[in-house]
């Protein structure tokens, strides 16, 4: 298991197909948050090169020397370069080092734009989460305009005859301004506490120095009204965070920061500008906003394992004593590992 910055960006160069959400940067940031350790697995023989980097976190508080694994937020899983005609060893010695350190289960988000599923057969399950959307830079901009939805391309235009200004900015205030923003958003939308950043966090994404982060805003006299982080690596612009002022949803700005990055990424010789998808996965109204953009759409999916099955059915079952399973969150339901599943708390009605 590698540990170290040096020896993770020296392993990432060994695979060509890679995003920000493998680096060692991100992976740091992200185990902070989590209270966890970042380690990239490398597996290697005469045919292949797999790395899957992972966030090793302990389980409870902390007392015991139990642990398991995550991805990072975003889109994780396995990287390969070469063919690999037979997994076995791979998911030899990776079951080994996982047992190594006390690992029960692990759960990754795999990247929708990077298929090396295959390797992870028997590996526990590979399920689909949903879809993704992007667009594909290496069209004529015609080609990527023509795309759009009919009611979207209307917008656009009368955006673009506005007085809404689009353009990046690595100002000081402006990240302050997009950090509060942003938050607001969060909170508007109800999301759960994984999804707010600090200020400091977002500073450090921007300041990374291992992939290129951007940051967009939208302007309507002199006020940043919408504003997003991009990040590009090796080929690949990710819309990764944004928000809106809620004074000024009516605007729709969205519309035109998204078209103004697409025009940018195009031009910074970026080969896909993948949108991501619904909150979760879902087919609701954000995965429908992002597919007015173009019609490409990827699987989405998530592998979880059970290394260890005596210890999560027993893990699982402390839960059930705090708070039973609902028919909202089940041990064979979508939230794994289960015995990590939010407890709710009690409503008491006078």
């Amino acid at each position: 298991m590698i540990s170290s910055k040096d020896e993770w960006d020296a392993a990432l160069l060994s695979v060509a197909q890679r995003d920000f959400y493998h680096s060692f940067d991100f992976h740091s940031l992200e185990a902070e948050k989590l209270q966890a350790v970042p380690r990239l697995f490398h597996f290697q023989d005469a045919h292949c090169n797999i790395l899957l980097p992972l966030l090793i976190r302990p389980i409870g508080d902390g007392q015991s020397q139990l642990m398991d694994a995550t991805s990072v937020y975003g889109y994780g899983g396995p990287l390969l370069a070469g063919q690999c005609s037979n997994s076995h060893s791979f998911q030899s010695e990776l079951t080994d080092a996982l047992r190594c350190v006390g690992v029960v289960s692990v759960f990754s988000r795999l990247h929708p734009l990077i298929d090396n599923d295959a390797i992870l057969a028997g590996l526990g399950s590979v399920a689909d989460a949903g879809q993704t959307v992007s667009i594909d830079l290496g069209q004529s901009d015609d080609e990527q305009w023509s795309g759009y939805r009919k009611n979207l391309r209307r917008d656009v235009m009368a955006l673009r005859n506005s007085d809404v200004h689009c353009e990046s900015t690595d100002n000081s205030d402006d990240i302050r301004e997009f950090a509060s923003l942003y938050n607001e958003t969060m909170r508007r939308r109800g999301a759960a506490s994984d999804y707010f950043y600090d200020e400091a966090y977002i500073r450090r994404l921007l300041a990374a120095d291992n992939f290129d982060m951007h940051l967009f805003k939208c302007s309507y006299q002199g006020q940043m009204v919408c504003a997003g982080l991009f990040s590009y690596c090796e080929g690949i612009v990710q819309y990764h965070l944004s928000g809106t002022h809620s004074d000024f949803y009516h605007l729709a700005a969205m519309k035109l920061l998204l078209d103004h990055v697409r025009a940018w990424a195009t031009q910074t010789g970026a080969m896909t500008f993948h949108l991501g998808g619904g909150v979760g996965g879902k087919d609701d109204n954000l995965f429908r906003f992002k597919k007015g953009f173009a019609k490409n759409v990827h699987r989405f999916r998530v592998w979880r394992w059970v290394l260890n099955k005596t210890v999560y059915n027993e893990l699982c079952q402390q839960r059930d004593t705090v708070q039973p399973g609902s028919d909202n969150v089940t041990r064979d339901g979508d939230f794994f590992p289960y015995y990590r599943a939010p407890i709710c708390e009690a409503v008491h009605t006078p």
